[in-house]
């Protein structure tokens, strides 16, 4: 008679286990470097994109976007400065030594702040005989808080050519000052 045992039945090979382990699929390198080229190609696309929209001013067609640049520019007016020596240009050393090419233009507000600095260029004939003019290259000044403008050039005895906002025609004023 055999004795019974506390073994359990060991299955045999052929049979398979229980629950199989879960499979991994192998991915196909092929399959792997399709989707990082795919991520590149995006990054690179949106990085084309940002360059774009930073190059271009990011104008998205809103109206309400300013131009750096013009709004700068509707900040300042423009001034264009001559001056008139009733001498001839060989003789103006004589009493307006002030006044000569390199000479600065001065625009400053009721406040006395400084607006804007031109500067003369060399003398030229002028009007009748014994006359000088100097010009000064249009020059931007910036606009004035108090609308006061006053316009000098020379030594501080010359004093200023005194203007308001309403003296600007497009955005320029034109000052001619005459001495002698």
């Amino acid at each position: 008679m055999s004795e019974p045992t506390d073994t359990q039945p060991v299955p045999s090979p052929a049979s398979p286990p229980a629950t199989p382990p879960a499979a991994e699929e192998p991915q196909a390198p092929e399959r792997k470097s399709f989707k990082v080229a795919a991520l590149i190609a995006v990054v690179v696309s949106l990085l084309a994109l940002a360059g774009i929209a930073i190059v271009s001013g990011g104008d998205d067609g809103d109206s309400t976007a300013t131009d750096p640049a013009a709004e700068s520019k509707s900040e300042t007016h423009e001034v264009a400065y001559s001056i008139v020596v009733d001498k001839s240009c060989a003789d103006v050393d004589s009493g307006y030594d002030d006044i000569s090419q390199g000479t600065e233009v001065e625009v400053v507000d009721g406040s006395e702040t400084l607006l804007g600095i031109g500067e003369l260029n060399y003398g030229t004939p002028a009007g009748g005989y014994g006359q000088c003019r100097y010009l000064a290259d249009r020059f931007d000044v910036k606009k004035s808080e108090d609308g006061f403008y006053r316009v000098t050039s020379g030594n501080s005895n010359r004093g200023y050519l005194n203007y308001t906002e309403d003296d600007f025609e497009d955005g320029v004023l034109t000052v001619t000052a005459n001495l002698g």
